[in-house]
């Protein structure tokens, strides 16, 4: 169920999700390009990628979470910048 503050999934206790961000960075002041981007679930990275430069990228992960989470990515671009996306909510049952 979407929400202002990110979106909520439903799974079963075996069920993993899949989780895939379209990553593209928006000119400013000239080109820029993505360093890397970290997959953050409960507050800790469980995965990073190395976007070696790119000016847009694909990442995908499969998880099982387990218990109920919540997964952010994070985004840093060549220059330093940083962009967060809104929690995504898993909620195992």
């Amino acid at each position: 169920r979407p929400g202002p503050t990110g979106d909520t999934v439903t799974v079963t206790t075996d069920q993993g999700v899949m989780l895939q961000a379209e990553l593209i960075v928006a000119p400013r002041e000239g080109p820029r390009t993505l360093k890397l981007a970290q997959v953050i679930r409960n507050g800790q990275v469980l995965r990073e990628f190395a976007l070696g430069g790119k000016p847009q990228a694909t990442i995908t992960l499969a998880d099982t979470p387990g218990k109920s989470s919540w997964y952010i990515l994070r985004v840093v671009a060549s220059d330093g910048d940083q962009a967060y996306t809104n929690p995504i909510w898993v909620e195992v049952r």
